[in-house]
């Protein structure tokens, strides 16, 4: 090891340090609150657009009486409308507007939802007598933010207690991250994981949503596991089987989004995708949604 002159060489529990503070993510808060508005199945039956539907809203709501001087205007990746506003206020302010287009806006033609940026937390050490909802209760006491908002996986046995994935807004990730949490009697240990790659939950390539999937194949009804129909991969008694790789041919036998993983880096086949997503993946005892859109919740584990 070279070390420059007159500075301190560094021992082997600096230089863990040293690596275990860069494998951590960087939780990053949103500089802006989001709006989504998507259109509803019946939108298309009685011939209703967004367009329209916007118009009507903005002739009901003054976004000056709410405090609103302007918003940013894009489409989501999802498929919807993107809002998103900026500010100090932000979070108040499109809490409150939201609440005005869901006034101004039929709920069978229009969802109107405020979609938050979110974080996978690992919660460990826990005892055999500990429920979703204690652990839940005890991230809302030291956070402030609602149980509603905090989505508890299932607690399984690992070799360090109950273990369990919890899915919250990163502003309370970062809040856990800072030391351990206390549930019931126990002080469990806090593990903030690095996110999942985006991927399709139609094809389950990554780089694009299912509202942007234009593969002729649909494996939005297999189970994630072992990609056959008819059940959830929570539910799965079925050997690993990944499509992915197989059709590569190579070695299957995991699951989609795995660490052993390792499908060809291909071009994306969705219509405004440019390539597959660069983020790592990571296995985990499970996660709060053990199937459901992979673009929302990603692989789980």
């Amino acid at each position: 090891m070279v070390v420059r002159r007159g500075q301190k060489k560094s021992g082997p529990q600096e230089s863990r340090k040293l690596a275990k503070s860069s494998d951590a993510p960087k939780l990053r808060p949103p500089r802006s609150a989001a709006i989504l508005l998507t259109l509803q199945p019946a939108a298309a039956d009685q011939g209703a657009n967004l367009k329209d539907l916007m118009k009507e809203a903005k002739a009901k709501i003054n976004i000056e009486s709410l405090g609103i001087s302007g918003m940013v205007f894009k489409p989501a990746r999802t498929g919807g409308k993107l809002l998103e506003i900026s500010g100090a206020e932000k979070d108040a302010q499109a809490d409150a507007l939201a609440a005005k287009l869901r006034e101004a806006m039929p709920a069978e033609l229009v969802k109107v939802s405020r979609p938050v940026k979110m974080a996978d937390v690992r919660i460990s050490g826990l005892d055999d007598s500990v429920s979703p909802e204690e652990v839940a209760a005890a991230i809302a006491k030291v956070s402030g933010c609602s149980t509603e908002s905090i989505k508890v996986g299932e607690i399984r046995e690992v070799f360090s207690g109950g273990a369990t994935v919890v899915r919250v807004p990163v502003p309370v990730a970062k809040t856990l991250s800072q030391g351990r949490l206390l549930v019931g009697w126990v002080s469990a240990k806090v593990k903030v994981l690095p996110p999942k790659e985006m991927r399709c939950f139609r094809c389950w390539e990554t780089g694009h949503t299912g509202a942007q999937c234009t593969a002729e194949v649909d494996r939005s009804n297999h189970c994630y596991r072992c990609n056959k129909p008819g059940h959830k991969s929570r539910d799965c008694k079925e050997a690993p089987n990944c499509p992915l790789c197989a059709a590569a041919k190579k070695p299957a036998d995991h699951k989609v989004g795995s660490r052993v993983c390792s499908p060809p880096k291909s071009k994306s086949k969705g219509k405004a995708g440019k390539g597959r997503s660069s983020a790592r993946t990571r296995a985990t005892p499970t996660s709060p949604n053990t199937q459901g859109p992979m673009e929302v919740s990603q692989i789980p584990d």
